[in-house]
């Protein structure tokens, strides 16, 4: 290897060791915030109690062991059919708790749920009585004129998929976002999106519904503060995954290059085509027109593969 290369591979193998993290900068997609269609909090110690407008949203065991437990929908019909989810996340921000930090899981729900006008007095954390529409502990919609009419959930508590979606810490500091986030998440999200899978929403829970007190309370889609209200976020792409131009080895023989994931591969292969005019891995700079590289395999190519190292968006 000639000097010029070794001081090259001696750059990258030094810019790898500095990096604690990967993040997938890739081509980057549309990126929507969204704020619930519908929110709210359900009670267990009593079926018929609510909190279908409240400023708050609970999850957990109080002091004396009556469990909460809170249901977040978004409205996704604003998204293009046809879109591919690259990443989605569920923010809620953390208000209050007498627990400490632990353990809040994000599941899927399997059946639809509306909510009321239900909005109790305080702190809220007792609920109140389910007004029309709201959702409860046993109830999915509350039939205030007819409460044997009520649809009920298949399991009381709200029915949802069993594996959690994602799981985030919820702390003890006030003001605190909380995030949940994963390749599930982002597939709920899709296939809300794709119509294969009916948007229900999200219910979040305490992992461990032993644990007294661990109850969190956490900000409403109703709260006035305009800044820490719930929110979905979600980056997408039209007409499918974004290019990867820096997965460029090996040759696949048929024209295309790559085995969909950016490695140590892609940086050996940059460095021994140092100096080339053009071919694979002149991946820098994205010229903004679908196209990226600028016919020379050069500093700016390794640097691109070093930042995009790990997985292709899919």
């Amino acid at each position: 290897m000639s000097t010029m290369f070794s001081t090259i591979a001696a750059t990258a193998a030094a810019t790898m060791l500095c990096l604690t993290s990967t993040t997938q900068a890739g081509v980057g997609g549309t990126i929507v915030n969204l704020t619930p269609s519908q929110d709210g909090s359900i009670y267990d110690e009593f079926e018929i109690k609510a909190n279908g407008a409240g400023d708050w949203l609970f999850a957990g065991r109080t002091q004396i062991g009556d469990i909460r437990r809170c249901l977040v929908q978004f409205d996704v019909s604003g998204i293009p059919a046809g879109a591919t989810i690259l990443n989605a996340q569920l923010v809620l921000t953390f208000n209050q708790t007498q627990a400490p930090a632990l353990d809040v899981d994000a599941h899927a729900l399997l059946e639809d749920w509306t909510t009321g006008a239900s909005d109790p007095p305080g702190a809220e954390g007792n609920g109140a009585f389910a007004l029309g529409s709201d959702v409860t502990w046993r109830y999915r919609s509350y039939n205030e004129l007819d409460p044997p009419a009520s649809p009920e959930w298949a399991i009381m508590g709200g029915t949802f998929n069993p594996a959690p979606s994602a799981t985030a810490v919820a702390g003890t500091v006030p003001g605190t976002s909380v995030t949940w986030t994963s390749l599930q998440v982002t597939s709920d999200v899709q296939a809300w999106v794709d119509g294969t899978s009916a948007n229900n929403g999200w219910l979040l829970k305490v992992n461990n519904e032993t644990t007294i007190p661990s109850a969190k309370r956490f900000v409403s889609s109703e709260n006035p503060s305009p800044t820490e209200k719930p929110t979905l976020v979600i980056e997408y792409v039209l007409g499918g995954p974004p290019p990867c131009p820096w997965d460029c080895t090996p040759d696949n023989g048929d024209g295309t290059f790559g085995n969909g994931v950016v490695n140590i591969d892609d940086l050996l292969e940059v460095i021994n085509s140092f100096g080339a005019a053009g071919g694979p891995c002149d991946s820098a700079p994205d010229n903004g027109d679908g196209t990226f590289g600028n016919n020379i395999v050069n500093i700016d190519d390794l640097l691109a593969i070093i930042n995009n190292f790990g997985a292709c968006p899919s």
